[in-house]
């Protein structure tokens, strides 16, 4: 189907604030919609008495605050049923004409309140009838095509029409409804331009001085000055189940899953910070099947006891509504970046979703149920991490063919791309919900960390042996200079890992006992290998190693034992709880802000590619190195044999 550009309001300097998030006014049934006021009855509305003339601001303010409330739910009404268009070929052919006719109903009645609340701005406009003329033209307009639109949309359901007829019908409603803006902006500009001087005078004055104020002054009337959202909405507390906790600054401290959920979840404000962290590390104090459980309890909130009509309509508008689309947006977050298809409790979570989804809200919300359905289908089945081995990071070779290439035939700089190309390959593999159970559980099996992890020995032991197998100290003098020059290239890719293996292996016993060999190394390498000692020191918390990370701007693959410690070092440093039994989310933040800096250097790709020859290289060398630490010293020995008692 042809795309379609999105219908949207146009911008009133007077009329119009930043939107609300995506609201839903209450059902308005057809017959109600078609019943518009009498003309007798808005000319004596224009009438009004001397005590009606001189109602309070806090009335104007509410009147034009409804209508922009009114104005950005009519649009969402709108852009659902873009959203069908941009969709129907992925909708069940036996749901199409049921959701069609919802969501048109719901458009009819979201207009119909956009009307309303118009009218009540314009009959309070200090101006002679007949200025309204227009305004109602355009009023009768929208009730006339919105008529046409019930039809069109009865007709695709009894397989007499389609729906870009129904779109069709959709456009002329959208149409009249910005032309019925444009005639209520006209007048309260004209109201602006001749203040009347009859006992309209006073909310005249009051209409000038609120048309006067900016758009976010209105948005404030918006949120404060309205009664009965003042009612509905969380403005005293954060959680209504209570059992939450903020620091001084705001943030989150701690709460139960129930309060955690909640604020995740909120009509009042979109925390991105908090929403990444829980998402990162809900798995260390709950469950899939929990977490997914409790959004669905948050999705079918209901509304408090003793509401009265308006009341009820506004708390759906302005909470449940909003409530609604926020625990969408998070289940979508979940199945889209966390949901791990090989992990059996994520899989049981998914099924509750789709079990919900089919059996309890279609019924509910058809559009939000269908995008949620949509996202999953996308993410089901997408493939899972296959598990690693070293040897799976290695171009397939036989193992001779590498045998034919000397270490000094190499290119620093070449070999540091290999090297860096391999380990991001590895690096990049690491999920960080395994990072997190390997610190909440030392016996938890990573398959990705234990690949890296072998990996940077293997290199620490080739470059012992590469070293050791030189007969002569000139031979292994420039190996040890090749090595460094290799160390500086991996630091300049921002291959920290590798720069910390080959420090490590240049540090060892078996080399760094060889005295002789170390005398012959020029000064240049000395100051390089100096540099990089500073930057693997363990001084001041790896402070050094910390800042090089930070200043990485492009591609970054940090040392992983680092990460491993860090983590470990705020799990066992603080509780998991705090007294009342609320969970410490301040803890897990704190593991999130680690973890996800793992995920943002797993998506800097290094610009280079592949290389056959070095690749073959470094397989003929890393399979066949095997070496304990005992015989890598006895070999070193050999190289250069004690030459006292005291000699190493």
């Amino acid at each position: 189907m042809n795309s379609t550009r999105e219908l949207e309001f146009p911008e009133l300097s007077e009329l119009s604030s930043p939107s609300p998030s995506s609201q839903l006014s209450p059902t308005t049934t057809i017959a109600e919609t078609f019943i518009p006021p009498r003309r007798s009855s808005i000319l004596s509305q224009t009438s009004s008495n001397e005590e009606h003339g001189r109602q309070s601001m806090d009335s104007i303010r509410s009147r034009q605050s409804h209508l922009l409330a009114a104005v950005a739910t009519t649009q969402d009404a709108f852009r659902q049923l873009i959203l069908i268009e941009k969709t129907v070929d992925t909708i069940a052919a036996n749901r199409l004409p049921s959701m069609l006719v919802k969501v048109v109903h719901d458009l009819i009645a979201r207009v119909t309140g956009f009307i309303s609340t118009s009218e009540d701005i314009a009959f309070n406009q200090n101006v002679h009838p007949d200025c309204l003329d227009p305004f109602l033209r355009c009023r009768t307009s929208i009730y006339c095509q919105a008529s046409a639109l019930t039809n069109a949309v009865g007709n695709y359901s009894e397989n007499k029409g389609t729906v870009a007829a129904v779109l069709g019908e959709a456009r002329h409603v959208h149409s009249s409804c910005v032309e019925l803006l444009s005639a209520l902006n006209s007048l309260c500009e004209m109201n602006e331009r001749k203040p009347s001087i009859s006992s309209m005078s006073t909310i005249c004055e009051e209409t000038e001085s609120l048309l006067d104020e900016s758009s976010e002054c209105a948005k404030r009337s918006f949120e404060s000055n309205t009664s009965v959202i003042s009612k509905i909405t969380l403005t005293n507390s954060v959680s209504e189940s209570g059992d939450l906790v903020l620091d001084t600054k705001g943030a989150v401290k701690g709460g139960s899953v129930e309060a955690l959920v909640e604020y995740l979840t909120s009509p009042d404000h979109i925390d991105g910070e908090f929403t990444r962290n829980f998402l990162m590390v809900y798995r260390g104090f709950t469950t899939s099947p929990d977490l997914v459980q409790h959004l669905i309890q948050r999705f079918k909130i209901s509304p408090p006891k003793k509401f009265s009509i308006d009341e009820l309509r506004e708390w759906v508008s302005l909470k449940r509504d909003v409530v609604r689309q926020r625990v969408v947006d998070v289940l979508e977050k979940w199945v889209s970046i966390h949901f791990m298809p090989d992990d059996e409790q994520d899989r049981e979570a998914i099924t509750i979703v789709n079990i919900f989804i089919k059996n309890k809200m279609y019924d509910m919300d058809l559009i939000l149920a269908h995008q949620l359905e949509v996202t999953i289908s996308k993410n089901i089945h997408r493939s899972v991490t296959s598990s690693l081995s070293l040897n799976s990071v290695f171009l397939q070779h036989s193992v001779a063919t590498g045998n034919s290439l000397s270490i000094h035939d190499i290119n620093p700089m070449h070999l540091a791309r290999e090297l860096t190309l391999i380990e991001f390959d590895l690096f990049r593999k690491i999920r960080p919900i395994d990072i997190l159970r390997k610190t909440l559980n030392s016996e938890h099996t990573w398959e990705g960390g234990k690949a890296s992890t072998s990996f940077s020995n293997k290199v620490a032991d080739w470059i012992i042996l590469e070293i050791l197998d030189k007969d002569s100290a000139e031979g292994r003098k420039v190996v040890i200079e090749k090595m460094i020059s290799v160390a500086k290239a991996c630091q300049y890719f921002g291959n920290f890992a590798t720069v910390f293996s080959i420090v490590g292996a240049l540090q060892s016993a078996p080399v760094h006992r060889l005295h002789q060999t170390w005398s012959l190394v020029d000064s240049q390498s000395l100051l390089a290998l100096g540099e990089l000692k500073a930057i693997t020191a363990s001084s001041k918390n790896f402070q050094t190693y910390r800042d090089a990370l930070l200043a990485s701007s492009d591609l970054c693959i940090p040392y992983l034992g680092l990460v491993m410690t860090d983590l470990i070092f705020i799990h066992d440093g603080n509780p998991d709880r705090l007294s009342g039994a609320l969970i410490n989310f301040s803890k897990y933040s704190k593991m999130s802000d680690v973890l996800s800096c793992v995920v943002e250097f797993q998506q800097r790709r290094p610009p280079f590619v592949r290389s056959a020859v070095l690749n073959r290289y470094l397989w003929s060398h890393m399979t066949k190195t095997s070496a304990d630490a005992a015989s890598l010293y006895n070999i070193s020995l050999k190289c250069e044999p004690r030459v006292n008692n005291h000699g190493k």
